[in-house]
């Protein structure tokens, strides 16, 4: 018979198995996470998709699943509608169309051939502020399926990446990290490519002082990696922000950029009307985000320009 554990809540005891937690140690009973749940979500003015663990100290979220498990009634209806209102979907092939549109005015260039563009709160998981080297993994990942012979490749969530990052061991991302906002840069990112995807190897190159000399042998790096035949994008970080790139100009030295750090519930068709220079901008404030991201969530930028935002840069060079 199974030890019996304590509700932090209600106190009562109950077996193992009948205290549900979200990975983080703090068990509680179904009746006290459906009420704390309903609580949280009991108006529509006070209903969030980001909610944490009862205890004040933990920093972990309660997932989505978790939540339609054990909220109820009204406080149910109330998440859903969240959930249905940020459905934000990927943008499937962006860079293709973005590449031949004639928004695109690099003709000498190489780039990847295609790639989707993952985002802050893409399909209904909300990493505002935290998540954007999450989401150049998933851009890095829908290159590489396809280019590998893979049946069904499925592009991992955030928690999914969490996850599996938890299970190698590395003490810079523990099983405790799991379901929290905990930022990744490209050394994690290298490990999590190295062990579950066998086909790519993965090197970091670090530019402790962004000056013009360093930056000369970045670039010629970047060059190099992208003259390979299917290159796949490059994630570049800074301790602050990550992202992808996805191409390099021959000349004027551009980099084609990926910009995870948008988080409108702009459309693919919206994309491609810009692009296309058919896009209607209106005065709200809404549309002048979304106008924003239309305008930099790809873009070509002057190496120079973006390697001296910060005083330091790692890139991660997968092939």
């Amino acid at each position: 018979m199974s030890e019996e554990a304590e509700c932090l809540i209600c106190c009562m005891e109950y077996s193992p198995d009948e205290l549900p937690h979200q990975g983080c140690g703090h068990r509680y009973c179904a009746d006290c996470w459906g009420g704390y749940l309903n609580s949280k979500l009991e108006t529509k003015d006070s209903a969030r998709l980001l909610i944490s663990c009862p205890d004040t100290d933990c920093s972990h979220f309660i997932r989505k699943d978790f939540v339609l498990q054990y909220a109820t009634g009204t406080a149910l209806e109330n998440f859903q509608e969240l959930v249905t209102a940020h459905e934000i979907p990927v943008k499937r092939s962006l860079l293709r169309t973005f590449l031949d549109s004639p928004y695109n005015k690099q003709e000498r260039s190489s780039s990847c051939t295609d790639a989707d563009y993952f985002h802050y709160e893409c399909l209904c998981e909300v990493d505002t502020g935290w998540g954007c080297s999450y989401r150049c993994v998933q851009i890095l990942l829908s290159v590489f399926f396809r280019n590998a012979p893979l049946d069904d490749p499925e592009i991992a969530s955030v928690y999914e990446i969490q996850k599996k990052l938890a299970k190698l061991g590395n003490p810079s991302f523990k099983s405790e990290h799991v379901n929290t906002p905990t930022w990744i840069g490209p050394y994690e990112i290298q490990e999590f490519v190295e062990n579950y995807f066998t086909q790519m190897k993965a090197n970091v190159s670090d530019v402790i002082t962004v000056d013009d000399e360093s930056r000369v042998g970045l670039i010629s790096q970047i060059h190099a990696h992208f003259q390979r035949e299917n290159p796949l994008p490059l994630i570049c970080a800074n301790g602050k922000k990550t992202y992808a790139i996805t191409g390099i100009t021959s000349g004027d030295e551009r980099i084609l950029v990926m910009d995870p750090h948008y988080q409108e519930n702009v459309s693919s068709a919206d994309f491609s009307s810009f692009f296309e220079g058919n896009y209607e901008q209106r005065s709200s404030e809404e549309d002048k985000r979304k106008h924003e991201m239309l305008e930099n969530a790809i873009r070509w930028e002057t190496a120079e320009n973006f390697f001296t935002s910060e005083p330091f840069w790692s890139v991660l060079f997968c092939i």
